[in-house]
Order: structure tokens, then sequence, then C-alpha cells
């Protein structure tokens, strides 16, 4: 885990979920239909620090989605986002941090581009 949180957190991911996270902000129903087979993480919805971690994950998201294997990048300023660091019960990866599924109606429309 990160001493302190950067101004910029990022999430990759496919050209479809980037337009309706950025459209309509997050949504449990529409994160459950795009996780595929392995469903959701359970902890919520993760983003990361590192840009390049991010852009793996697009291309990764959007290989196995069937996309272009670009995929898309977001980005957000962190201080508008109710962001967690993960715990015993919830791992996370050094430069992740987290919004879990209650806290999604506090992410609108807007907040990631």
């Amino acid at each position: 885990m990160p001493d302190e949180l950067s101004e910029r957190v990022y999430h990759g991911t496919d050209a479809a979920s980037a337009e309706s996270i950025a459209r309509d902000g997050l949504n449990y129903d529409a994160r459950r239909a795009a996780a595929g087979g392995a469903g959701p993480d359970p902890k919520g919805f993760s983003v990361t620090t590192n840009p390049g971690t991010a852009a793996a994950w697009a291309r990764y998201r959007a290989g196995e989605r069937g996309g272009p294997p670009t995929g898309v990048v977001l980005e957000a300023d962190a201080a508008r986002l109710p962001l967690r660091s993960g715990g015993p019960d919830e791992w996370t990866d050094v430069d992740e941090w987290f919004i879990a599924t209650e806290d999604f109606p506090q992410v609108g429309p807007g907040v990631f581009r």
C-alpha cells in the first residue's frame, strides 16, 4: 500500500465499460454484467496510482471482452472518490485502492474521464 495517495488514480478497462463509467458513474448492475465468468471483484471497483498498471489492465480487459486490444484508461481526481486501501480481508496490490460497492452511488457521471 502506498504511504501517500497520489492526486490522480486510474482504471483500465474495455471501451464500452469506459464509456458507461464516464457517462453514468459507477453502477453495480453494469459492473456485474461486464465482469464475465469470473464475476466482479468482491471488494469493489479497483483503481491504481500507476497509469502503466491501468494500461496493462485495459489491454487485458479489452482482449478478454473481445474488443480492440488497447482498451481505455480512465482517470479521476482521488480527492473526489471514497477510496479505501486493502486490509486483512481485502487483498490489494501495492499501487491499488478501491471503491466499495456500497460507495458506488457517491461516484456519479463525469468523475472518471
